[in-house]
């Protein structure tokens, strides 16, 4: 892997985001696939990672989670945006397995998850009722999150009081 480049059109780079983003909100696959060949002949993937988790939030929003994989796949550079897009997509639709297999692939890259990471992998250990990777993840927010800073209800505490109702 290698860190993205700086020399592209910042404007175009924002341009595709807030298209992708409208694309995501309203589910509309048709004009953000079409929007993908265009960042791909423009090879924007390549050297915009905003780009890149913008397209994978679409194809996940979108319910294309096997599209939202190929996109993260083909990345040069993978970001925990991309990776949390990705985990968010899966554990959404309910797909606790393939999140939990993301989660630990994108740890196994050197990532570390933030807090919209953890909100949805602790989801998905309560959908796959995963006790010993649930209490994984509330070991490291106790240890090594300032759990103090977030309220109950917010995330990730509220997911993890129901990632251990369910589980």
């Amino acid at each position: 892997m290698y860190a993205p480049t700086t020399c592209y059109d910042k404007e175009e780079g924002i341009h595709y985001v807030t298209l992708l983003k409208e694309c995501a909100k309203r589910k509309d696959l048709e004009k953000g696939m079409s929007l993908h060949v265009d960042i791909t002949n423009k090879c924007l993937l390549r050297k915009n990672p905003y780009v890149g988790s913008s397209l994978i939030n679409m194809y996940a929003k979108c319910g294309a989670l096997s599209k939202a994989q190929e996109v993260l796949d083909e990345l040069p550079f993978r970001n925990i945006v991309s990776w949390s897009a990705l985990i968010a997509g899966y554990s959404r639709k309910g797909h606790g397995h393939e999140a939990l297999n993301c989660f630990e692939r994108m740890q196994s890259e050197g990532l570390s998850p933030d807090e919209i990471t953890l909100t949805c992998i602790l989801k998905a250990c309560g959908s796959t009722q995963s006790l010993d990777k649930g209490k994984q993840i509330h070991e490291f927010i106790v240890t090594r999150l300032a759990w103090e800073r977030y309220y109950f209800g917010q995330c990730p505490c509220g997911h993890v009081c129901q990632m251990w109702g369910t589980c």
